[in-house]
């Protein structure tokens, strides 16, 4: 088993995952979905919550992950954005 050394050397060994699945979006109507909001959500959402998470298991989390889902999320974060633009 690898063990990695930060975060970034992670996000670069999934990267070709989450290219699949951009691939898997490239057609759909949420073809504006990066691989940074791919990761961000799952990151933020999903493995932040996770014990013993293999590297199976994220890549498993990758493809199956509901656009509609992260769709969601990135409006959420806009909102806030623009919340704090408002306020601050």
């Amino acid at each position: 088993m690898y063990d990695y050394k930060n975060e970034l050397e992670l996000y670069k060994s999934l990267i070709p995952a989450i290219k699949v699945k951009l691939r898997m979006l490239k057609n759909s109507e949420y073809s504006y979905i990066t691989k940074e909001d791919i990761w961000n959500y799952l990151k933020e959402n999903k493995w932040s919550t996770s014990i013993n998470l293999t590297l199976s298991d994220m890549v498993n989390d990758i493809i199956h992950v509901s656009q509609v889902d992260i769709d969601s999320y990135l409006k959420n974060k806009l909102k806030n954005q623009e919340k704090e633009i408002i306020i601050g």
